[in-house]
């Protein structure tokens, strides 16, 4: 899950499900030609949609560490956010199973976040999605090269939400796009929609307080209403 403190007293949580759907929303409304215009726009948007599905499991057990704070997917312990990129890359049913462009996709997602992680169980897993890569895509070496080329947009639109989510206020540069977060608006230049748009994520807000144990985390966000935090996309004004 992703964890935004609000203010001293609150915490915003999004589940990682809730966050694919974000970024499937603006990979969505993205107007650049090449785009718009993309032979597997479909499996694209089916691959953002679902890059996160193996989260599931987690999101429904939140954990939390040794000072009493939720654990979010970057805090969890290694072993367990493996699990979870292992469960993204390789489903056996769904979506992503009945698409072999968008199972590619999440295969190479899941593989991006073995290489920024150095341990032995990320690196065993990321020998088995890249041989898992290299067996769907031989002996056509050139589709290697087009994967990589279409990964660059479900990297982009997952970037996005977790600026939108979790990110600082402040200056930002995301690919090609730059812009200024403040306020839930994204300014960007050069603008990729056809006019300012509204999106909205949902989410909700628990105490920002010690939390004894598993089981007390889990009440508290049992019990807190699901609402929609929405964000604005705006040009940027030179």
């Amino acid at each position: 899950m992703l964890v935004k403190k609000v203010d001293d007293a609150t915490l915003r949580v999004v589940t990682q499900g809730d966050h694919a759907k974000l970024a499937a929303d603006l990979l969505s409304l993205w107007r650049v030609p090449e785009l718009v215009q993309h032979p597997r726009r479909s499996a694209l948007l089916t691959a953002t949609r679902h890059h996160d599905d193996g989260w599931q499991g987690l999101d429904a057990a939140p954990r939390v560490g040794a000072s009493g704070e939720p654990l979010d997917f970057v805090s969890l312990p290694l072993e367990l956010r493996v699990e979870a990129w292992q469960r993204s890359a390789q489903p056996s049913s769904g979506a992503v199973a009945d698409d072999p462009w968008a199972r590619l996709l999440v295969l190479r997602h899941s593989f991006e976040l073995t290489t920024h992680n150095p341990s032995p169980v990320a690196s065993a897993l990321g020998e088995a999605l890249e041989e898992e890569m290299t067996e769907r895509l031989e002996p056509r070496f050139e589709e290697r090269e087009v994967l990589e080329s279409d990964y660059r947009w479900l990297q982009l639109a997952d970037q996005l939400s977790l600026l939108l989510c979790i990110g600082e206020p402040g200056p930002c540069s995301v690919d090609r796009w730059h812009g200024l977060w403040r306020d839930q608006e994204l300014y960007l230049e050069p603008f990729p929609l056809a006019g300012a748009t509204r999106f909205s994520v949902a989410s909700r807000r628990i105490a920002n307080r010690h939390y004894p144990d598993a089981t007390d985390l889990a009440v508290e966000l049992a019990t807190s209403r699901w609402a929609h935090t929405e964000f604005r996309l705006l040009p940027l004004e030179n």
